[in-house]
């Protein structure tokens, strides 16, 4: 069996036209691999939301990363700011990894 790494991932919920401004902040901490996915619908404690595929003006995005304990540590405290402002929800999980040496 191969052995494996703990590593982090950082996962960041946000609407559409953030994420250019996210990936910029992720880069900036230092992270050197990211994954951006289309969200199509979800919910949460204010309400449910979707897609309406037309204006792009509900749109949201999942940004996330694997990466070092110390990037993810920068990543989040680069991020705070935004939490309330733009409402982004983020969240760190710890991840085993093999080829450690890739994140």
């Amino acid at each position: 069996m191969n052995s494996t790494a703990r590593r982090k991932k950082v996962e960041i919920l946000a609407d559409q036209p953030l994420v250019r401004r996210i990936v910029e902040v992720v880069k900036r901490c230092g992270v050197t691999g990211w994954t951006v996915l289309p969200v199509a619908a979800g919910g949460g404690r204010l309400n449910a939301w979707s897609d309406d595929q037309i204006a792009g003006a509900s749109a949201k995005a999942l940004v996330f990363t694997i990466t070092t304990e110390t990037h993810a540590g920068e990543l989040v405290e680069a991020l705070t700011p935004l939490l309330d402002s733009h409402g982004l929800l983020v969240w760190v999980t710890d991840v085993e990894v093999i080829r450690p040496e890739r994140f």
